[in-house]
């Protein structure tokens, strides 16, 4: 019986290159696994990924490309509202899923375990329902995946407040952002793309104490806590004046507190470099979760 994972992206290269590179790394712990990636099509434009498969699959024989078979998108469902088009779209497959998933199991070729991008939540109950272990992948900033983890709570606050273009949204250790200036599908409370934001993973290097992972903001950690950049003045409309960039890239390039800001990001880069090496914290961390599969 051959040990596969799946790897299950939603279409488009932007989540699908991250779930090959996953692949990849998952090979460098346990050569004998078979990485199978299942793709789907969008009912609109993602760009072609034929070559890229094409040159993945030469280059690294044990990734393997099952296309699930095309369905038809809901006539309801605008092409125009593409965050809630793309978690419908995991929906509208789970019936080509479990058909692929049952074959892969006849033909003995037991899943050890399940890895879907966070657009697919969806499709967790067909995974688990053939127990198949799964886990959410995540390859966005962490300030995201705090409001994130955090819908749950701030929920009811939406719902007061999201009419209101006065007032701000608190999330977890993320500044205050003005109503008018979130995603759009936090904005749509009763939409398929909120609804559907609420599970997720992420990788991490350890150079975060616990306590940041469930405060990480874009401004104060980068700009005040990190230092590891400047922030920018906008205007009332949400842009960046050319004489504001250029102030910026001066006092980065040429003032003392600006060769501060370059040193920490050199830092930070080593950690990162540090991390992924052999007995860094992430290849450890992803060494021990394969180590798991193997096990059982």
């Amino acid at each position: 019986m051959e040990d596969t994972i799946i790897l299950y992206p939603t279409p488009g290269m932007g989540h699908l290159v991250p779930m090959v590179e996953l692949g990849k790394l998952i090979l460098t712990h346990n050569p004998s696994f078979s990485i199978i990636i299942l793709i789907t099509t969008a009912p609109f434009d993602t760009g072609s990924i034929s070559s890229y498969i094409k040159r993945v699959t030469v280059a690294t024989p044990s990734v393997h490309f099952l296309h699930l078979p095309t369905i038809s998108p809901p006539s309801t469902t605008s092409s125009d509202n593409i965050a809630a088009l793309a978690f419908e779209l995991p929906r509208l497959y789970n019936s080509n899923l479990h058909h692929a998933l049952q074959t892969m199991i006849s033909q003995k070729s037991r899943p050890r375990a399940s890895i879907i991008d966070m657009f697919c939540n969806s499709s967790f109950e067909v995974f688990t329902s053939l127990d198949i272990p799964t886990y959410y992948f995540c390859a966005f900033g962490a300030s995201n995946l705090s409001a994130l983890l955090s819908l749950p709570k701030t929920h009811q606050i939406l719902l007061q407040k999201n009419k209101d273009p006065n007032t701000s949204i608190e999330f977890p250790g993320v500044p205050p952002i003005p109503t008018p200036d979130l995603p759009g599908p936090f904005l749509d409370t009763e939409g398929i793309a909120y609804k559907s934001l609420f599970g997720t993973a992420i990788n991490m290097y350890g150079v975060f104490k616990a306590e940041q992972l469930t405060e990480m903001a874009i401004g104060v950690l980068l700009v005040e806590e990190m230092k590891v950049a400047l922030a920018l003045e906008q205007s009332e409309n949400r842009f960046v004046s050319a004489d504001e960039l250029e102030k910026r890239v001066r006092e980065l390039m040429d003032s003392v507190s600006g060769e501060g800001v370059r040193e920490r990001v050199r830092a930070m880069r080593d950690c990162a470099k540090a991390a992924i090496c052999d007995g860094g914290s992430s290849r450890v961390a992803l060494a021990e979760l394969v180590e798991s599969w193997k096990d059982g």
